[in-house]
């Protein structure tokens, strides 16, 4: 035998690694467990611990969405499931890695770094997100993403290995989500199967206010407050320079630029405005539940008016609003009985149930693809049993409701009437002609100031037209400023917006004032107004107060450690003496750590 002793050991090749392809028998478990694992959390898990966080503020239980979401989850994982099945090789690996990778990254993403979107929040889902954390999070999701292919395509000479990791992380992971189901099934009553009755009062009924009188004015003396969501005075000043002539129909109005509010948000704010009461967060057993009947059905302002047997009407949404209309039987008249539901659209409520889920599980970067989920939209899929509709805040819903036919006048004499509007809760739900808006107008706050005054300006002219403006007492104000954070201490002014007409006026464009208001001259205004000798209660009316006098008000800020619902609290007291346009003026004077988050 010839032997060539020239060759070289570097002619003589090392025999390469054979790929080798996983069997159907290797791959089929693997394959399954990786195909529940993100139907299971995108579509029956994530739904259902939103649900399970906010279901106070849903009017619907757990099963009249989460069936469809279970079908649907188990139509992705069969295909998911099928699409392993049938890839072979190379083509397996690059798919197992793929969906591995971004079933991981979904996981990692809705539990960890979805920065507080832990539920839905009352002017939607999620917070601004900065371009620099919107970069790091998609670098994150591409480097884990690649990275799980290329160790798919790399290591597969030790697939064996790579199969029991794979089996291992993948049954870790679901079962991480299947205790969490449980912890949320034991600590809640999440599994609730009819809401009918006061789930915390079994001898209470449940109530709900309708839009009863909405379209309909008292013969003598009207007073009615409009509650416009989030009414900044920042949003007054921006729209007056760039569209003034929404306010033209506010003819014999004020504006007062120095209002400042008891609270920081929709609630308590809207209940306190209503009542007078004021919610004592720190006392012991301190419920929100507890504040509500006890403000709507003590409330020593609330007495007063019915004391001058003014017909009162209240119109705003529950949760935020009121938690039950029984509670406040005894003062106001659009009080309804709800003895059931309906869901009128289960496949729309079901998918807008995933909506939100996708909005916590996606990337940031694609976030604005999902569009804008919010708790008040849910409003419109349920449908209930009473004479009359009932009342929703939805901006296009008041609107309908004062233009679809002209006001009448009622049998009352005398009456009030609290309407509140979404207002200028941003992002917009609407255009300014309540059409489509777009990604421009979703948090333009002229589109906002435009939809509330069409609203309010629907309402003055047809009291023009019945004769009854001139002699009507007419306040319009926000609820709660745009607050810069829920979780830092104020850092500039919280003002509000207010303007008010009072009885006997009927023209001239708006006046000024800078009179240092707080809600106790909105109530004493109201009691005023109505002819009450409590009025001196609250203090002076709004425009009694002298401008350049310095007063001494409180406001009551709850920072929140954590999401919204779910965080603790601290009730920071802030006194202000003097201008609240000036943050000099603002001094914290207590801080009461609640221990809790203030929507229990």
């Amino acid at each position: 035998m010839n032997i060539n002793k020239n060759i070289s050991e570097a002619d003589i090749k090392k025999p390469k690694h054979k790929y080798k392809g996983y069997t159907i028998k290797e791959k089929w478990l693997v394959s399954l467990l990786l195909s529940l694992f993100a139907p299971i959390s995108l579509c029956l898990f994530a739904p259902f611990e939103i649900y399970a966080n906010t279901m106070n503020e849903f009017k619907f239980v757990l099963w009249d969405f989460w069936s469809l979401c279970a079908l649907i989850a188990v139509g992705c994982a069969a295909v998911i499931f099928g699409l392993l099945m049938l890839v072979r090789g190379r083509a397996f690996d690059i798919c197992f890695g793929l969906i591995f990778g971004l079933s991981l990254m979904l996981f990692v993403q809705g539990n960890y770094l979805s920065l507080g979107v832990g539920s839905l929040a009352g002017d939607g889902i999620g917070d601004t997100i900065s371009t620099t954390k919107t970069v790091i999070n998609l670098i994150i999701w591409v480097a884990v993403v690649i990275g799980c292919v290329l160790a798919m395509l790399l290591l597969n000479r030790f697939k064996e290995t790579l199969r029991l990791v794979s089996t291992v992380a993948v049954i870790a992971l679901v079962g991480m989500t299947a205790i969490s189901f449980a912890v949320i099934s034991m600590t809640t009553d999440v599994y609730a199967k009819e809401k009918t009755g006061d789930p915390k009062d079994e001898n209470v009924d449940t109530e709900v206010l309708t839009i009863k009188n909405l379209d309909t004015l008292a013969t003598d003396n009207n007073i009615v407050v409009f509650i416009v969501d989030r009414f900044d005075h920042t949003y007054y000043d921006t729209a007056s320079k760039d569209c003034p002539e929404i306010f033209d129909d506010l003819e014999g109005f004020t504006h007062f630029d120095d209002y400042v509010t008891l609270y920081p948000r929709t609630y308590p704010g809207v209940a306190h405005i209503l009542t007078g009461v004021e919610a004592d967060f720190a006392s012991n057993g301190y419920t929100r539940y507890e504040y509500m009947k006890n403000a709507f059905g003590t409330s020593p302002y609330m007495t007063a008016l019915k004391e001058k047997n003014f017909d009162i009407n209240v119109y705003t949404d529950s949760f935020y609003g009121y938690e039950n209309a029984t509670h406040m039987r005894n003062f106001v008249s659009n009080t309804s009985g709800n003895v059931s539901y309906k869901i009128v659209d289960t496949e729309y409520l079901s998918l807008d149930m995933l909506r939100v889920s996708l909005y916590r599980y996606l990337p940031f970067i694609v976030r604005d693809a999902v569009g804008n989920v919010s708790t008040t939209m849910y409003d419109r899929y349920v449908e209930y049993e009473t004479p009359q509709p009932v009342f929703r805040s939805d901006m296009k819903d008041v609107y309908q409701e004062l233009t679809d036919n002209e006001f009448t006048f009622r049998e009352a004499k005398d009456g009030v009437a609290y309407i509140h509007i979404s207002g200028c809760h941003l992002p917009n739900d609407y255009n300014a002609d309540f059409g489509k808006v777009t990604d421009e107008e979703m948090y333009d706050s002229n589109v906002a100031m435009k939809l509330s005054f069409k609203i309010i300006s629907a309402y003055i002219n047809e009291m023009k037209r019945m004769g009854v403006y001139e002699k009507s007492t007419i306040i319009i104000l926000g609820d709660h400023c745009n607050i810069e954070s829920d979780t830092e201490f104020p850092y500039k002014p919280h003002v509000t917006t207010l303007l008010a007409k009072p009885s006997g006026v009927a023209t001239g464009k708006i006046t000024e004032s800078s009179a240092q208001i707080s809600p106790e001259n909105v109530f004493a205004t109201v009691l005023s107004a109505a002819g009450s000798d409590k009025a001196s209660n609250y203090g002076e009316t709004v425009f009694d107060v002298p401008e350049g006098q310095n007063r001494v008000r409180r406001y009551h800020f709850q920072a929140v450690d954590g999401n919204l619902y779910e965080g603790n609290y601290q009730n920071v007291i802030y006194e202000i003496v003097g201008s609240g346009n000036d943050m000099k003026n603002w001094r914290v004077v207590d801080i009461e750590d609640l221990k809790k988050n203030i929507y229990d």
